[in-house]
């Protein structure tokens, strides 16, 4: 696709290159300028600073609304106390490859389903298999059969969320069952530190 990104959507940049000992790197960078002949990098020079020579690089440019990934050249690497500045080739196509707010994570840790039926309250203790800011799916010893609205709670990073979801459908492997769940209320820095921690995961 066209590459027509807006300076304001872009979060950050992480570029994918060779340092001057030919090892892999990877490098999370600001986005300082975007002009028809070049694009401007900038990170903060540290003393673990490595050397990078111009050569052909992969980069993500990560935006509000997914990941998208370009290939450029570095022309040249400055030093501006206190920052090192990449100055790359202009591209003019770009690949999107995922929105942020519906990839899953595969990702572990315990939670537990409250359900209301028909007056009854219950609580089933599980293992999330994978997350989203949008929904999880968990493994439960034992299947249980919901209204479609119930409570998840379950601690990330230290942070206890305790979101309202809906059942979507659930399947039986090996003798446990593996229950899908939609967030139905969520509010909007819960979502955000949700998309922020899948996409740390991711990168």
């Amino acid at each position: 696709m066209k590459f027509n990104l807006k300076l304001e959507n872009i979060k950050y940049v992480k570029m994918f290159c060779k340092d001057s000992n030919g090892d892999s790197i990877s490098i999370k960078t600001g986005i300082k300028s975007i002009t028809e002949s070049q694009i401007i990098l900038l990170t903060r020079y540290s003393d673990s600073y490595t050397s990078i020579p111009p050569q052909e690089i992969d980069a993500d440019i990560v935006c509000d609304d997914g990941i998208y990934s370009i290939k450029t050249r570095i022309k040249k690497v400055e030093k501006e106390t206190p920052y090192i500045i990449y100055i790359l080739e202009s591209v003019q196509e770009m690949d999107y490859k995922q929105n942020r707010e519906f990839f899953r994570i595969p990702y572990k840790t315990e939670c537990i389903c409250e359900t209301n039926i028909q007056g009854e309250n219950s609580q089933y203790c599980g293992e999330t298999i994978n997350i989203s800011a949008n929904g999880m799916k968990v493994v439960f010893p034992n299947c249980f059969i919901t209204n479609g609205v119930c409570k998840i709670s379950f601690i990330i990073e230290n942070k206890k969320f305790e979101l309202q979801s809906c059942y979507i459908r659930s399947e039986n492997i090996d003798n446990e069952y593996l229950i899908s769940f939609s967030f139905t209320k969520i509010n909007d820095s819960d979502r955000e530190f949700l998309l922020q921690f899948c996409l740390k995961q991711q990168l």
